[in-house]
C-alpha cells in the first residue's frame, strides 16, 4: 500500500513539474513576443517622427518661399 501511494506522489508531482516548465516555456514565449512587439513599435514611433520632421521641414520651406514672394 506505502509503494503505491509513494508511486501516485511521484506521479502526482511530475504532473506539477511538467505544468511548470510548460508555465515557465509560456511565460518566455510570452515575454520574448512583447519584447519583438515593443521593439517594432519603437521603429515605427522614429519612422513616423521622421516623416515629421520631413514634413515640418518642407512646410518651413513653403513659408519661406512665401516670405521671400511677399519681399519682392
Amino acid at each position: 500500500v506505502s509503494e503505491i501511494y509513494e508511486e501516485n506522489i511521484q506521479n502526482i508531482n511530475n504532473q506539477y513539474e511538467q505544468e511548470i516548465n510548460d508555465l515557465e516555456l509560456e511565460i518566455e514565449r510570452l515575454n520574448d513576443e512583447i519584447l519583438e512587439l515593443e521593439i517594432e513599435k519603437d521603429e515605427e514611433i522614429n519612422n513616423l517622427k521622421e516623416q515629421l520632421e520631413e514634413k515640418e521641414y518642407e512646410l518651413q520651406e513653403y513659408k519661406d518661399k512665401i516670405a521671400d514672394l511677399l519681399d519682392e
